[in-house]
């Protein structure tokens, strides 16, 4: 999951058709099973971590800070 490209498509969806937003939600399915899948290699890479938690936080509307 490239956590910028969650944020810009969670800004973009209000603003899509049907079917954009349908692709959307596929999309948003498939990188969250990505994001699970490589959480375990998160460790390794701190920076990633925490861009990942901003994009799900921002994503969620939760405060990011």
């Amino acid at each position: 999951m490239v956590p910028w490209e969650l944020i810009a498509t969670a800004d973009a969806f209000q603003d899509g058709n049907i079917t954009e937003k349908a692709e959307a939600l596929d999309w948003f399915s498939k990188a969250l099973k990505r994001f699970q899948e490589q959480e375990p290699t998160l460790d390794d890479f701190p920076f990633a971590a925490a861009e990942s938690l901003i994009a799900l936080r921002y994503v969620r509307g939760s405060s990011i800070l």
